[in-house]
């Protein structure tokens, strides 16, 4: 997991991940709740991050945290979406 904060009040989360075999255990949960925490601390008014936007696991994760679609773009060649999370 790594977390770019900005001077602007807002962060990026560029890696994320729970490795192969330990999902569904909560340690997703686990670690976004920290970050929130951390986040929060900080300052930090908005989190964003992007993920593929056809995972819909991935993006039924991300809207439980409070993260919502902010816009997609296929950049990389494949659809990504950029999703943001306001802590104000």
């Amino acid at each position: 997991m790594r977390v770019e904060v900005n001077e602007d009040k807002t962060a990026y989360l560029t890696r994320f991940g729970v490795r192969s075999g330990f999902g569904n255990m909560g340690i997703g949960k686990s670690l976004m709740s920290l970050v929130d925490k951390l986040m929060i601390e900080k300052g930090v008014e908005q989190l964003k991050l992007h993920t593929a936007s056809t995972y819909k696991e991935l993006i039924r994760f991300y809207y439980g945290r409070g993260f919502y679609i902010d816009s997609t773009s296929k950049d990389r060649g494949y659809i990504r979406a950029l999703l943001v999370k306001k802590y104000k």
